[in-house]
């Protein structure tokens, strides 16, 4: 179900960077421009079809075990239908809140449950379960993907979306497509690309500089109204990626898609930016994310 050649480079990159420095970083003070909902992947098990949970969290409370979480799976990508599996329960039913402190109130929604960035500057990172089997987190500096590039542009503040787990992969005219990883800032309209690939697969230099979203994407939307990000890979080329605005009640999907075309290296793929959609019909959400 995942591409796991790339799922699995993509995560190793993440885990190894900084790994061996266990300097915890001052606290931060809590972002004012972030939702403190976001959403998470939760991969303990790399590879394994039944093991796609997106973990829907709020951070927001000032205790640490009030701060509640629900996990949820795609359950039909064509409906846009998902189901909860877990939850919501408080995040001390997960978490050993004693490593998890009560200032994180955002993450970078997109990314790992097991490995986050808080603020831009903050790498969470899960290391073990403690004796009663909860997870057990440490906070390092964060110094990889993008992070040079990053921290003189936010100054302190939340990334509030990451597209790591698949390139965003845009058409070109030969039907190719150019790859993209990116940090989101979506109150200020803006992306950071630390990744690039070409339409024949190397990689692109890139300048690190902030860019407007839409034209990195290539469909205009009320970017600065969009809270969280997650991505859905669903075979080898196709995959969604869908963006929640929970002001306003929606979200809309961008989907990519790969068909085979005989004498065409590495087939067609396309792009189709889908239209908002209310968040009814994504899930059956808990009462606390309506508030």
């Amino acid at each position: 179900m995942k591409n796991t050649i790339l799922f699995s480079a993509i995560f190793f990159a993440l885990i190894s960077t900084n790994c061996t420095n266990n300097n915890t970083p001052s606290p931060q003070p809590s972002p004012t421009n972030n939702s403190s909902k976001t959403v998470l992947y939760d991969a303990n098990n790399i590879g394994d079809p039944d093991d796609d949970d997106y973990c829907f969290m709020l951070l927001g409370a000032d205790n640490s075990g009030q701060k509640k979480y629900f996990k949820a799976k795609m359950i039909d990508i064509v409906k846009d239908s998902m189901e909860i599996t877990e939850g919501p329960y408080t995040l001390d039913s997960l978490i050993d809140v004693s490593t998890f402190p009560s200032y994180i109130k955002s993450a970078s929604s997109g990314l790992y449950l097991t490995d986050f960035v808080f603020s831009d500057s903050i790498r969470v990172r899960q290391t073990g379960l403690n004796a009663n089997g909860k997870r057990v987190f440490i906070q390092v500096p964060w110094l990889g993907n993008g992070s040079d590039y990053v921290k003189p542009y936010t100054k302190g503040a939340q990334i509030e979306g990451t597209a790591i787990l698949n390139y965003f992969k845009k058409p070109t005219a030969s039907g190719s497509f150019e790859g993209y990883l990116m940090h989101f800032f979506f109150k200020k309209g803006t992306c950071i690309i630390f990744s690039k690939t070409s339409a024949s697969g190397t990689g692109v230099s890139v300048s690190g500089f902030p860019e407007d979203i839409s034209s990195v994407i290539g469909a205009s939307y009320d970017w600065e109204n969009v809270d969280n990000y997650f991505n859905v890979t669903t075979g080898v080329g196709t995959s969604s990626h869908y963006f929640i605005d929970y002001k306003n009640w929606r979200y809309f999907r961008i989907k990519e898609s790969k068909t085979s075309v005989p004498g065409t290296p590495g087939g067609q793929h396309a792009i189709e930016y889908g239209a908002y959609k209310s968040l009814d019909k994504l899930l059956n959400w808990p009462s606390d994310w309506k508030n």
